[in-house]
């Protein structure tokens, strides 16, 4: 789906310059003949908003590639969530849009593999979307978190520097920014800043970031 600023009835079939339809599969080998990414996050909107999930498609992505890294958000609440997903060898993103309590959130971590965990601290027009005990909390934080501005998914309004400085100071942890990336100038000021990563859809399905450019910011 295409995303826009997180207001997800919004949401409409992929557009892309990289592949005429929108099948997943056919998406991601697109994205990849682009460029040889590592690692792909995915959000299950369906899992996300408890209308059932896409697990025949991560499992048929999985069987044709092997080798990469996938970030699976799918809406997770509870431990028990996490049975039909463990067969993946999937690096879980937990979502703190879906977390009420600390507590929730505990429970969720107990049962993963510390370093195939990723905590999405989630970002609204409102502010942070989740319990502030775990926004307030960097102790409890994985290695890696994203940092997701989902009013700027799928806009030109650049990455959100000042939520992403706040956390990178604060957490000392890996952060990935998500929201609002437009071109290879952002992704030149998110690598001088020392972020770890981006996650990155509309400019590459739009062609405002080419693979020569990510060569560039990758070297």
């Amino acid at each position: 789906m295409r995303a826009t600023r997180g207001e997800r009835h919004l949401y409409r079939p992929i557009v892309s310059q990289l592949h005429p339809g929108s099948d997943p599969l056919a998406i991601v080998s697109a994205l990849l003949k682009l460029y040889p990414f590592k690692s792909l996050y995915i959000a299950d909107l369906d899992a996300i908003q408890g209308r059932g999930n896409h697990h025949a498609v991560l499992l048929a992505l999985r069987a044709r590639y092997p080798a990469l890294r996938i970030l699976l958000d799918a809406g997770l609440q509870r431990s028990a969530d996490l049975a039909q997903w463990r067969n993946l060898a999937l690096d879980v993103v937990i979502g703190s849009e879906r977390l009420d309590s600390m507590a929730q959130y505990m429970e969720l971590t107990q049962d993963l593999d510390p370093s195939r965990t990723v905590l999405s601290l989630d970002f609204g027009k409102t502010g942070f979307l989740g319990s502030q005990e775990i926004r307030t909390d960097p102790s409890a934080w994985p290695a890696r978190i994203i940092a997701m501005t989902l009013s700027r998914v799928g806009n030109q309004e650049g990455p959100d520097i000042s939520l992403l400085q706040d956390l990178m100071m604060t957490s000392k942890r890996q952060v990935i920014a998500a929201g609002g990336v437009r071109h290879l100038q952002d992704l030149q000021v998110l690598k001088a800043l020392g972020a770890s990563g981006a996650l990155i859809a509309s400019a590459l399905h739009d062609g405002h970031i080419t693979a020569e450019q990510l060569a560039l910011v990758n070297q």
